[in-house]
């Protein structure tokens, strides 16, 4: 299986083991921390993780978070020591795993002449990191502890249109930014004057996805996410999507051989209701107007029978 929220599922699973330092058998990520800079860094890399096999364009650089410098509002660029272990040995092309956030297919190598090495990164999939190995997580989820990371200039982000734009071929869909890990030097110097990327935040976090605005939230026993938009005057949506949980806990089983994912199976226990709202607001061209309004509201609870049957997906490629 090949689709891209199939891989994302996967590679969102591992983050998940790394980001919080499960104690799974052989974990590729180091031990877990409450430090600030590990929050935003991640957690450090193993060299020689027991039970797994890297591809063997991997290059592992050592020290865990002490050899980062900084990394971009994009989450791609990152500037390391050039003296920590394993640097000297990234290649264009080669694989960079420095911790569980710093790693990625190199694009390009950019010296700063201070000893520090500007690292464009792409996004990688799981098997071009992992090409042996099985993955296992059974870990209670704590909403109060969850943290959120923004990455304000994530490539592919949706940018509103402008308002007088330049002439071109007609459309009104939203425009895609170009993507950060193009080769060649202005394109890192660009990220890097983007700003920094801000630490995770706790009790949910606010972005823009083209004219959306997505916010989660988290209150005792349930997990909120909110969507609207305020794209025009004449239109407003929202979007309240509210999950009650208890005792959540992820359990996931993945299986690679060979570079290739033989099975993966996940389930999340504890979900317990959905109550979905939806308003929305339309005004007519005329000031004076008044506004006319529609909201719906879809709920379900599950019964104590359907709560001991987690949600789970599994499948094979």
């Amino acid at each position: 299986m090949a689709n891209g929220l199939w891989w994302l599922t996967r590679m969102g699973i591992v983050v998940l083991l790394l980001a919080t330092g499960c104690s799974a058998p052989g974990a590729v990520g180091g031990t877990r921390s409450d430090d600030a800079t590990t929050r935003l860094y991640g957690h450090a890399a193993k060299e020689r993780p027991v039970g797994f096999t890297y591809q063997p364009d991997v290059v592992v650089v050592g020290g865990g978070v002490n050899p980062v410098r900084s990394v971009g509002a994009d989450g791609l660029t990152w500037v390391l020591d050039g003296d920590a272990p394993g640097v000297d040995d990234l290649r264009p092309g080669s694989v960079m795993f420095a911790t569980s956030r710093a790693v990625g297919r190199v694009v390009e190598l950019t010296p700063t002449g201070d000893g520090d090495v500007h690292v464009l990164l792409a996004p990688v999939e799981l098997t071009e990191v992992i090409r042996d190995g099985r993955l296992r997580i059974d870990t209670a989820i704590d909403p109060s502890q969850m943290q959120f990371q923004v990455i304000p200039d994530r490539p592919g982000a949706l940018a509103d249109p402008e308002a007088d734009p330049e002439p071109g071929f007609p459309g009104t869909g939203p425009l895609m930014r170009p993507s950060a890990f193009r080769p060649g030097g202005p394109a890192v110097a660009a990220a890097a004057a983007s700003g920094p990327l801000p630490p995770p935040v706790k009790n949910g976090a606010e972005v823009g996805v083209g004219s959306w605005t997505v916010k989660t939230a988290h209150s005792a026993g349930t997990l909120d996410l909110k969507v609207g938009t305020t794209a025009t005057d004449r239109l407003k949506v929202f979007i309240d999507l509210a999950i009650g949980v208890r005792n959540l806990r992820l359990r996931t089983d993945t299986m690679i051989a060979n570079g290739r994912v033989g099975s993966f199976d996940a389930a999340l226990e504890g979900l317990e209701s959905i109550a979905v709202d939806i308003a929305a607001g339309v005004a007519a061209a005329r000031p004076t107007t008044a506004r006319s309004a529609s909201s719906y509201r879809w709920t379900t609870r599950s019964t104590s029978q359907a709560r001991s049957r987690p949600c789970s997906t599994s499948g094979r490629s």
